[in-house]
């Protein structure tokens, strides 16, 4: 009878036997879900409430999912059920950041927040503005958010330069953005 002398001890073989069944199995998963990444992070916006949700990964697998209230989702009116859409991804390894439709959504929300905080917007005012950028993000695009900002911005600045520390609804009137009629939520602006 041959005897087949192992080389070093069995521990080391087992320990080789274990590491390849894993990675097998990791490479299975990921061959499941092309998309799948082995460190990630991703940030969201409920474009119904303003709330922000943050989602990390580690070894494809979830190890966090928070949401946070946010300057909007505290002005504005919840607008129907939860519907989640894409600002930002960090994937480790990819060699460049991911465009989203969303990209600019969390920082416009900074945007109205330091707008409140330069001239005091009263309660109906703040409702006002929430829920006219919720509106305007319902429509899949963050562009019309920009131009109501913008306006807003102008709206501001009158205010503080005549010394007025608060906006009114009344002070809203010149305000408008009217939601692209040319957008569907198949499209993509331009």
């Amino acid at each position: 009878m041959v005897r087949i002398k192992l080389l070093g001890n069995r521990r080391l073989y087992v320990v080789l036997g274990i590491a390849l069944i894993l990675v097998g199995a990791v490479w299975k998963v990921k061959a499941q879900d092309p998309r799948a990444r082995f460190l990630a992070s991703y940030e969201d916006i409920d474009i119904n409430s303003g709330e922000v949700m943050h989602t990390r990964y580690l070894c494809w697998l979830r190890v966090s999912k928070d949401v946070e209230e946010t300057w909007l989702s505290r002005a504005a009116d919840r607008r129907g059920p939860a519907a989640w859409r894409r600002v930002h991804s960090d994937i480790f390894g990819a060699f460049h950041t991911h465009c989203h439709v969303f990209g600019m959504a969390t920082t416009q929300i900074r945007y109205l927040e330091g707008l409140d905080g330069w001239v005091k917007f009263d309660r109906s005012a703040k409702k006002q503005i929430g829920n006219q950028a919720l509106l305007l993000w319902q429509q899949e695009t963050t562009r019309d958010v920009n131009e109501y900002i913008a306006q807003l911005f102008d709206v501001v600045k009158c205010l503080d330069d005549e010394g007025i520390t608060e906006l009114a609804v009344a002070d809203l009137s010149g305000v408008a953005v009217a939601p692209h009629a040319s957008l569907t939520n198949n499209s993509i602006p331009d």
